[in-house]
């Protein structure tokens, strides 16, 4: 994929600017606070409808003037996002999309960014997005059902929460269809980890990383499935909530046997997220026979040489790639810089 143009209205520190950006390596250099990171969060928003800093779109509004707009080319294809009052307008190629489902997969960015370290330290509930975004990036059939899931786990617990005899019948309709639910979500799920163990594999050879899935459920059968929810109904109805399902399981990253959680040097864990994002950009130009857009956010800082350069040429395999940070590098790329709002082309990738 190729992003031809990124223009942004009232967007972070952005009043307005209209840049237009190379194939290849782009790299955004500049001093700290000058919006590097900004614009890779604004292309990031392209494809995720979100931001990977903020749970809240106002947070991205430039000086609370009410909204944002972010307009872009990515392969010759118009995108419109208008973002106000909490509500999203979508337009591709004039077409107003009012499902966020059908305009999710269009432009597909791979991120990496400097807190996701902590991915395999912090919450489950932070994993399980990561393989649920990209897969329902995808499979749009995995996003269907995952959705069809959410549902029913939510009407499962307000069942819980109510003592009427008859609405109790509504459990075995319910559990049945979970059940079949979560036997092809933790099959889509575990294939998913193993396709990106093998590509992890392909692109590392410094040290062995295994990525185990964490289930509630080891032999996964609709029957079993059942026959644990009838197990631990009691503790439900106490607790008046959904103990068990794949809206709590788990996966683990494992370092020559040893899990990256407990592993010792931070930027050993952050250099494995990093081959984690790279063995996914593969994986979906595998799956969709086209280049993902890369964003990486001061990958350059941790890296030794040795890394550096093995990174570069991992990347230079990608139609485009963006890079923020805060100095010049002697590596080949389209340089911008970054300073008062603008943006400016000052160095070319050689040919």
């Amino acid at each position: 994929m190729y992003l031809e143009r990124l223009a942004v209205i009232n967007f972070r520190n952005y009043k307005q600017l209209d840049v237009k950006f190379n194939k290849g390596i782009n790299y955004l250099v500049g001093k700290n606070g000058v919006g590097k990171t900004n614009l890779l969060e604004a292309i990031y928003y392209l494809s995720n409808l979100e931001s990977f800093r903020s749970n809240e779109d106002k947070n991205l509004i430039n000086e609370f003037k009410g909204q944002f707009r972010l307009e872009s080319i990515v392969d010759g294809i118009d995108y419109r996002l208008t973002i106000a009052n909490g509500f999203k307008e979508l337009q591709i190629d004039g077409i107003e999309y009012k499902k966020y489902r059908e305009y999710l997969g269009n432009v597909n960015v791979i991120e990496f960014i400097p807190m996701q370290v902590y991915l395999f330290k912090d919450s489950p509930k932070d994993r399980r997005k990561f393989i649920d975004k990209e897969l329902s990036k995808i499979d749009k059939e995995y996003l269907e059902k995952l959705l069809v899931y959410n549902k029913l786990i939510k009407q499962r617990n307000e069942l819980l929460k109510t003592s009427d005899t008859y609405k109790e019948k509504l459990f075995e309709v319910i559990d049945e269809k979970l059940a079949e639910l979560q036997t092809y979500v933790i099959a889509k799920r575990k294939e998913f980890l193993s396709e990106l163990e093998k590509n992890v594999k392909e692109i590392n050879n410094e040290f062995e990383i295994t990525l185990k899935y964490n289930s509630f459920i080891q032999d996964v059968t609709k029957e079993n499935i059942l026959k644990k929810y009838k197990e631990v109904y009691p503790k439900d109805k106490e607790k008046m909530v959904t103990s068990i399902g794949v809206h709590r399981d788990d996966f683990t990253m494992y370092i020559n046997n040893i899990e990256i959680a407990n592993y010792a040097s931070q930027g050993e864990q952050r250099y494995c997220v990093l081959l984690l994002k790279l063995a996914l950009a593969k994986l979906i130009k595998e799956k969709i026979n086209k280049d993902p857009i890369i964003i990486l956010d001061d990958v350059f800082s941790e890296l030794d040489e040795t890394r550096k350069e093995k990174v570069y040429e991992i990347l230079k395999e990608y139609e485009q790639v963006f890079i923020s940070g805060c100095q010049n590098e002697s590596l080949d790329m389209s340089v911008y810089n970054v300073e008062n709002e603008k943006v400016k082309l000052v160095k070319e990738e050689l040919k």
